[in-house]
């Protein structure tokens, strides 16, 4: 081989070496960073569904509504917000159910000692509670509430959120 072409081949080799650490670098922050656009939105932020008062305040300006028309208009979102809570709640007690039949169907395929370590590792990705979870923050109907957290509060309970800065 002459010169010139063994340049070639440890260059060629350098180039794969830089790609091959760029896409190890690559998965190994995939793995501890949440994908783009995963932050939970805050009030006002896209994806987050407005507060009613918001609604009602631009609707307002934009229509010009009558006081008579923002009552209504008022009673009607909570209605709707009601209702939207119906099917979020008829929704994660579905998705609980098919996540269990999952789990159970898993767990067929499993030895006795792989089902043991199989669910204390879903209850540790699944936030220290080995079943399904009532709320963002309640633990398993089996399960008292850790102390260090209280329990949620009930829907339509929540406190205001805080004053734009």
């Amino acid at each position: 081989m002459t010169q010139f072409t063994k340049q070639h081949a440890w260059f060629g080799l350098f180039v794969l070496v830089v790609f091959g650490l760029g896409v190890g670098a690559g998965l190994t922050l995939a793995r501890f960073l949440p994908p783009p656009g995963f932050a939970r939105p805050g009030p006002g932020a896209p994806g987050r569904a407005p507060r009613p008062s918001d609604v009602v305040e631009r609707m307002t300006r934009d229509l010009e509504l009558s006081a008579d028309q923002q009552q209504k208009l008022r009673v009607v979102l909570q209605n709707a917000d009601a209702r939207f809570e119906r099917l979020r709640a008829a929704s994660r007690d579905q998705f609980e159910a098919l996540r269990k039949q999952l789990d159970d169907e898993i767990e067929q395929v499993l030895t006795e000692d792989q089902r043991t370590r199989f669910r204390a590792l879903m209850a540790e990705r699944r936030g220290g509670f080995p079943g399904p979870r009532r709320g963002p923050l309640g633990p398993h109907e089996d399960q008292p509430m850790p102390p260090d957290r209280p329990p949620p509060a009930p829907p339509g309970d929540q406190p205001p959120a805080p004053p734009p800065r």
